[in-house]
């Protein structure tokens, strides 16, 4: 075995938000100042946190209300968030509250539905063409 397969996997924060399913690392930021359960960073560097992703694995499966990434989210909410979006008048938390989903969830759902993310937005990648992102970046 050399020195280098003795390393284990290393994640960052960007890695960590992909294990989560969120689409943005500063999901991760917050819940490290949230859960007193967070992994510890093996080493902080210039950019950012470095964790072993097996403690980062481990850590996610401790939360699953943290992992409900936008294709685990029941139809009925991706549509009252669609709907929300649409009507400019998005209360995260109370999304999350009425549809027993994670608030990162809503966030991540959101952000597909506007900017259209390649892996989840609708099942064929695209765009959801319901949602104007020009207006909801007007009204915010």
């Amino acid at each position: 075995m050399t020195a280098r397969s003795a390393i284990p996997r290393l994640a960052g924060a960007a890695e960590f938000a992909k294990l989560a399913g969120v689409s943005h690392s500063s999901v991760v930021v917050n819940w490290r100042g949230r859960f007193p359960d967070f992994p510890e960073s093996l080493q902080d560097l210039a950019m950012g946190p470095v964790y072993v992703e097996a403690e980062c694995q481990a850590f996610l499966d401790r939360h699953p209300e943290l992992t409900a990434g936008p294709r685990t989210i029941p139809d009925e909410t991706r549509e009252a968030v669609r709907t929300a979006i649409q009507n400019g008048q998005v209360n995260v938390s109370k999304l999350a509250r009425d549809h027993g989903v994670s608030r990162s969830s809503v966030y991540a759902l959101a952000g597909d539905l506007l900017f259209g993310d390649q892996d989840s937005a609708t099942d064929d990648g695209g765009t959801d063409p319901g949602v104007d992102s020009a207006r909801v970046a007007a009204t915010t």
